[in-house]
């Protein structure tokens, strides 16, 4: 599942880097932003859903018929039926299949290093002394307040400032920075403000959890890289809109200031970097009021590519080769035993060879039941087909061959028959009678053929009597 969750993932990413190199500046940057958290969504949580929109329905019709599958949780573990009878056995040792090995160490091998990362981060700034007698600080301060603590400090071990934590938030600032610049200690304080209370600190966790998980795919450590610059652009953004586009050039300025001093960006935490400082710059003398036109167009572009690449195609039903849907509806309520029974999903051939029964029955009847399964003795796979009105059993070894009668031992006349501590291939139903519409109690030996019915539960079994 995780590497299907990649592949789907990857393919979404790439579609995102490719529109934002077309469109960065034309769209609000909270575009982008949106479209990572869903590809992190898509990277971190095993749920999916159908939509028409599903790029992957293309993908199928185009692929000569080849299936694109993509995981979806429906609350069921689905285990193959060869597995099914090796776990039965109780004798056999479970192995860990290669490349899940050696995705769980590649796992633990990047979260180690983003911890160790993360101790030398904390150890180097944890004893950093606050800002104190200033009045442009203090000032600030007093107007940008936050429900959280916020703590203004500053360092002799960075270049740059910088904003960290979640619960205890503190902003960071380099003892080579001038303090008593006014303008500068807005914009910079303003900026780092923003980070904090955007929780951008989160994504950059989500982030890097995605990487630890699908550490194998190029196109989450680019992801990685992206973000980190699209939350420094929608920071830019607000910091421009608090203060007035008539600011741009000035804002710039103090970036380009802030850039010289080569402050190393970490995934950690938000700062300065001068590998982005160009495509920011750029962004900020280009930032404009986008029109409602502009903003409903990028929030469909959200949908319409979140639905596309998060989404699996609607299956439609197949019709086969004579254009008429020929599907089993199977109603039936299985009983309390645990029978390996793997029920058939796809549509039945319409059957036209003779066996030695001269079977004519409707497949598609509900009360006939097809059914694969493995033989308890030999382990091998078969397929039985029963009809409830008569108790006629017929077997076939592969789908597509002719079905047989099959070999019906003695019967259990004594009517004792009882549905406690029942054998794996004994299969016990409560079901509708199609003409009558009664309910009865049927009950199955597969290795003979042998049929027993009863009224209600509770009751003696009795031999089910052939109608002709």
């Amino acid at each position: 599942m995780i590497f299907q969750m990649s592949a789907q993932a990857g393919l979404f990413i790439a579609a995102i880097l490719i529109i934002r190199a077309a469109a960065l500046n034309r769209l609000p940057k909270t575009t982008f932003l949106l479209l990572w958290g869903f590809a992190l969504l898509r990277l971190l949580v095993p749920l999916s859903f159908s939509s028409v929109f599903s790029v992957y329905g293309g993908i199928k019709n185009t692929g000569g018929g080849a299936r694109a599958e993509f995981p979806s949780w429906s609350g069921e573990a689905i285990i193959p039926a060869a597995e099914l009878a090796t776990a039965q056995t109780g004798n056999t040792a479970y192995a860990l299949p290669l490349p899940i090995a050696i995705w769980l160490l590649g796992v633990l091998g990047m979260s180690i290093v983003f911890a160790v990362l993360y101790i030398r981060s904390y150890r180097k700034l944890r004893f950093s002394p606050p800002i104190r007698s200033n009045a442009i600080v203090d000032g600030w301060a007093a107007q940008n307040r936050l429900r959280r603590p916020l703590k203004i400090l500053e360092s002799d071990r960075i270049t740059t400032p910088v904003a960290i934590g979640l619960i205890r938030p503190r902003i960071i600032l380099p003892k080579t920075m001038d303090t008593g610049d006014a303008r500068l200690m807005e914009y910079v304080l303003t900026h780092e403000y923003f980070h904090i209370r955007r929780f951008d600190m989160l994504w950059k966790l989500l982030a890097l959890g995605a990487v630890c998980i699908h550490w194998f795919n190029p196109l989450v450590w680019v992801m990685l890289i992206f973000i980190n610059r699209d939350l420094e652009i929608t920071c830019d953004e607000m910091v421009v809109r608090r203060f007035g586009a008539g600011q741009r050039t000035a804002y710039a300025i103090s970036l380009i200031g802030m850039a010289a001093r080569r402050g190393k960006i970490s995934p950690l935490y938000s700062g300065f970097s001068k590998n982005t400082a160009e495509e920011r710059i750029t962004a900020i003398m280009k930032f404009k009021k986008h029109s409602i036109l502009i903003v409903l167009a990028s929030a469909c572009l959200v949908l319409l590519l979140t639905a596309g690449f998060t989404s699996n195609p609607v299956e439609k039903a197949d019709t086969g080769d004579r254009g008429e849907p020929d599907t089993i509806d199977d109603t039936a309520q299985i009983g309390s035993n645990d029978s390996p029974i793997v029920l058939a999903t796809e549509p039945i051939a319409e059957f036209t060879e003779s066996t030695e029964a001269d079977i004519t029955l409707n497949e598609t009847a509900e009360h006939i039941d097809i059914a694969q399964r493995i033989h308890p003795v030999t382990g091998e796979m078969f397929w039985t087909k029963v009809d409830w009105t008569t108790g006629e059993v017929w077997v076939r070894a592969d789908e597509g061959e002719p079905w047989s009668p099959q070999n019906v031992g003695e019967a259990n006349n004594t009517g004792t028959a009882s549905n406690e501590d029942e054998p794996e291939h004994i299969d016990i139903a409560q079901r509708i009678h199609p003409v009558t519409g009664e309910t009865f109690w049927t009950r199955v030996d597969w290795t003979t053929g042998e049929v027993w019915v009863r009224a209600d539960e509770g009751e003696p079994w009795q031999p089910r009597q052939d109608e002709g």
